[in-house]
Parts: structure tokens; sequence; C-alpha cells
């Protein structure tokens, strides 16, 4: 605690639920605040909007609008009318709309992914092969959801033939300016190493650089449109023949967000560790 913020995990650990639902934890928090607190969280959802009230103070961000340009269906959206590449698939489905989904795709010999919307590092995802499906496929489909907790969420495509990830880490100011950073190399987590994280700075041709720069600058008009202020974290593919399409954008603050912050509140001076692009009307004019 210092400067008058809390600064708590994120939904994907349940530490707010957890807090909430601990009436002798809760005691002692609201022992030591006051009103004029602030609550700094990794990912706002309802259970951080919950926990904020219950303790009367103010939390940083809009978990009606995380949960929505922040979601797998969220990104799809906005990438469509950004008219960015994305993989095949449909979005916002519910649990009774999977099975018809995945039956389309699979039908046509094509490997899926099912997404849940608020799935974190892979473990909301499950991948289905149609030469892997044996027996009935309404019973692979129903294991598939209950093993994600799926709510709600994405049917796509799986594309093989990737040689490369990348992560695009932005941020939105509340004036209205657009600031990304550079590319960074991707690593595969989750089960079975299937899934996606951030590593190391990675290398891009610059015909593909400036193409990617041009296709995220659409995005992030499109999250600024729907209203979204903060950070813009955006993973894409790159396939053998030098196209790309992006997988998912995280609507929260990156993982060197904390490092960074704390070395702030400790008057240490944190060396940058990524270049930081301004977008302009310059940057915009240029030929992609």
């Amino acid at each position: 605690r210092k400067d008058n913020i809390i600064i708590a995990g994120g939904s994907g650990t349940n530490l707010a639920q957890r807090i909430f639902n601990d009436p002798h934890t809760l005691l002692e928090i609201k022992s030591r605040i006051t009103s004029d607190f602030e609550m700094d969280v990794f990912y706002v959802s309802v259970d951080e909007r919950r926990l904020a009230d219950e303790l009367g103070i103010l939390l940083l961000g809009d978990h009606e609008l995380t949960e929505v340009v922040g979601s797998k269906s969220g990104i799809r959206d906005l990438a469509r009318k950004a008219g960015v590449p994305i993989s095949d698939g449909m979005e916002n489905l519910g649990l009774d709309q999977v099975n018809w989904a995945v039956r389309a795709y699979i039908s046509q010999g094509k490997p899926i992914v099912i997404k849940d919307d608020q799935g974190v590092s892979g473990l909301g995802n499950f991948r289905i092969d149609p030469q892997e499906v044996n027996g009935d496929l309404n019973q692979v489909v129903q294991r598939a959801l209950q093993q994600i907790n799926f709510r709600c969420g994405v049917v796509e495509e799986w594309k093989d033939g990737g040689v490369s990830s990348l992560g695009i880490q932005g941020y939105i100011t509340d004036d209205d300016c657009l600031l990304l950073s550079d590319f960074w190399q991707q690593i595969l987590e989750g089960v079975n190493c299937k899934y996606i994280g951030s590593s190391t700075p990675v290398d891009v041709p610059d015909f593909m650089r400036q193409s990617i720069f041009f296709d995220v600058y659409r995005l992030m008009e499109e999250y600024q449109s729907a209203g979204w202020r903060g950070n813009v974290n955006f993973d894409l593919i790159i396939c053998e023949d030098n196209t790309s399409f992006f997988v998912e954008c995280n609507a929260r603050k990156s993982a060197p967000y904390y490092p960074r912050r704390f070395a702030e509140l400790c008057g240490v001076t944190a060396q940058p560790i990524m270049s930081t692009l301004i977008f302009s009307e310059t940057l915009k004019q240029l030929s992609f």
C-alpha cells in the first residue's frame, strides 16, 4: 500500500472473490482503508467491481467494457469492424450454439478450437481435430465445455503452419493518444504447449512490420471508438506465406506493468525494455 493504491490480483486467480467471501479478510481490509483509497487490478471484472463496492472505494477501470472488448469474442467483433485478418470462426456463442458451430467445421474436415471468452493463458481453450474424434461428437464437445468451464465464447478454425507468434503492447491515453510498443516474440504455454505467452523481442521483415503496425492502428482506433482507455495487448500468428492473423487482444495491464509500478513506488528508475512508438498524423499518412 502506497499513494492510496491497493494493488490486488486479477480475476484469473479469483482473488477478489476469495476476499469477498472471507469475512475476516474483508473486515481487516476495511479497518485499514479510507474512502480516498483506490483499487488497481490486473483485469477488471464483475468480481473486482463487487469487492470495490463493498469496500466503498474507487475501482480503476470499467468492468462492463473490459468484459466486452477484452473477451475472445470482443477482439473478433472489433477486428471485423477494423477489417484486419482473423481466423475463420464464429463468436458470441452460448452453450446451446457450440455444438452446431463445431459440427459445421468438423464436417468440412477442419480442426477447430473452442475458446471461452474469459479464458486465461490457454486454460479456456480446447482443440478438436476431426481425425481424433472417436464416437459421438456431441459427447466430445460436452467434455470440452466442462473441461474449460465454458460459458460463452468462440469456435474458430485451428490454423496449422504458423511459424512465429507476436505480441504487441499498446496504450490508449485519456487524451486519445495511441501508444504502441514494439513486437515481442511469443512462446508456447499451456496444455501440450498449444497456447501463447510473451517472451523476447523478435525481428520482423520491414514490409510485414509496416503492414502489421497499420492493422494494429486500425484495431486501436476501434477500441478507442468503443470507449476503451488503457492497456491493449495484441497476439497474432505469422504463417509460412508471410501472412498474419490476430488471435486475441487482452484489454488489461501487461505482465511487466507491476514490476515497473513497484519500482516507481520504491523510487527506483526502471530501465525501458521496449521502444515505444506514438501514432500520429505523420504515421497515419505513411504508405503501408
